[in-house]
């Protein structure tokens, strides 16, 4: 894929996102503790549903529509390094976990963002994910069709000739 043409998400875009997301899905079990009167024991008594509610809200929305509402809200997008978008479940999954241990080295893997050339924290390089523009998405949607034409065959002097573009899936 051709980086020099894609506009990634930097530190303090993806913090601004991050930001919006935790009041999204924080919000409403905020609500509830403070509903139910002692706000530290509901919040206590409600960590497990919010850590489930957490996770598949990352899942859904980076997996399945390739940006939470939180980056959507600043334009930002995420991609797999090789272009894929959404980066389905799985990767959004395995970066879950991955960018709560970038968190839980004391943020270091959270704050390679502000010095990578590809603005990826420790979580994206390990997920081998992009955070981009979301003006980005259709110029690495373009790339990725691209590169995933269907075989290119052709014939010469009797023999079977594979185009370099279709060697590289062998």
């Amino acid at each position: 894929m051709d980086f020099a043409s894609i506009a990634f998400g930097g530190f303090w875009r993806r913090l601004l996102a991050l930001i919006i997301d935790s009041f999204i899905v924080g919000v409403p079990f905020w609500m509830i503790a403070i509903l139910r009167g002692n706000f530290l024991d509901s919040l206590a008594w409600l960590q497990p549903a919010m850590l489930a509610s957490d996770i598949a809200y990352y899942v859904y929305f980076e997996g399945m529509q390739g940006a939470t509402l939180g980056k959507r809200a600043v334009g930002l997008a995420l991609v797999k390094e090789d272009g894929t978008y959404p980066v389905g479940w799985q990767t959004a999954l395995f970066r879950y976990f991955a960018r709560t241990a970038s968190f839980l080295i004391l943020g270091i893997g959270v704050l390679m963002v502000a010095f990578s050339a590809k603005k990826q924290g420790l979580h994206d390089r390990l997920a081998r994910t992009l955070v981009v523009a979301s003006g980005s998405l259709e110029g690495i949607i373009m790339e990725r069709e691209a590169s995933s034409a269907p075989l290119a065959v052709g014939k010469m002097k009797g023999r079977r000739v594979v185009h370099a573009k279709a060697k590289r899936g062998k």
